[in-house]
Parts: structure tokens; C-alpha cells; sequence
């Protein structure tokens, strides 16, 4: 993983993604940006990690300051939130 990625692992660490899920999801040519790497990561963490849900995506980005990516998430929330 790229150094300029620290933000996305940080996130992606925080909501339990494994490192090795990670180093496949930066490495994978279907995912050339940030955007497509952040969703297939988010993706995997809604599809594996009991409990999960946009809303937690929403309220840990929120925790974490990351405003910019919770505006870019957003747009996977349902619209009453």
C-alpha cells in the first residue's frame, strides 16, 4: 500500500477490514481511484462485518473527522438520514 493511502487504511482498519483484504483491494486493477478503492473496502466491510451498515460508516467518519470522505458516503445513506 501507498503511503498517500494512510487515510483510507485508517479507516478501513478502524471498521475491522484486514490488511491483506486491503493489499488486494489497492492492488487490483478494477479499482484505479480512491473513490472505486474506498467503496470496494467499505463493500466488504457491509458484506462481512456482523453489524455493519452505511449509518456506521457515516457515524465512525464523523468520529474520525474525515468530513470530506462522509460527504463522498453520503450519497449510500438512505435519504431520511
Amino acid at each position: 500500500m501507498r503511503d498517500d493511502d494512510d487515510d483510507e487504511e485508517g479507516l478501513l482498519w478502524w471498521l475491522g477490514v484486514p490488511y491483506s483484504v486491503m493489499d488486494d483491494i489497492w492492488a487490483s486493477p478494477s479499482h484505479s481511484t480512491e473513490e472505486e478503492k474506498r467503496i470496494a473496502g467499505l463493500q466488504y466491510y457491509l458484506q462481512t462485518v456482523p453489524g455493519a451498515s452505511w449509518e456506521v460508516i457515516a457515524g465512525e467518519l464523523w468520529y474520525l473527522e474525515e468530513h470530506t470522505v462522509l460527504e463522498e458516503v453520503r450519497q449510500h445513506l438512505p435519504s431520511t438520514y
